[in-house]
């Protein structure tokens, strides 16, 4: 008989952090990973604009584990860099979107 727990979280979380929790004996704890996304994959190629032809387009293709679409982990991911990014360079934590003020 196999008896199994499992939760839900954020990221990456070690045994070690998890060590407050209380469990019975004959328990194994393992690290936990509760990222959506499975795999990603990018690709740069070329692309033309009108008559312009020295532009670069990425092409990604993400695979996620199906709790949330690729758009999304796009989607979050981004915020998160643009969060990080306004840190080093002093910035708001992210750009106003909408109507500017008149």
């Amino acid at each position: 008989e196999l008896e199994a727990l499992a939760e839900t979280g954020y990221g990456y979380v070690q045994t070690e952090e998890r060590a407050n929790e209380e469990t019975e004996v004959n328990w194994i704890k393992l690290d936990a990973l509760y990222s959506p996304v499975r795999a990603i994959a990018f690709r740069v190629e070329p692309v033309r604009i009108g008559e312009i032809t020295n532009y670069d387009r990425v092409v990604m293709d993400i695979e996620t584990n199906g709790v949330i679409s690729p758009e999304e982990a796009v989607k979050a991911s981004t915020e998160i860099l643009m969060k990080h990014f306004s840190l080093l360079g002093g910035t708001s934590a992210a750009p106003e979107t909408g109507a500017e003020n008149e």
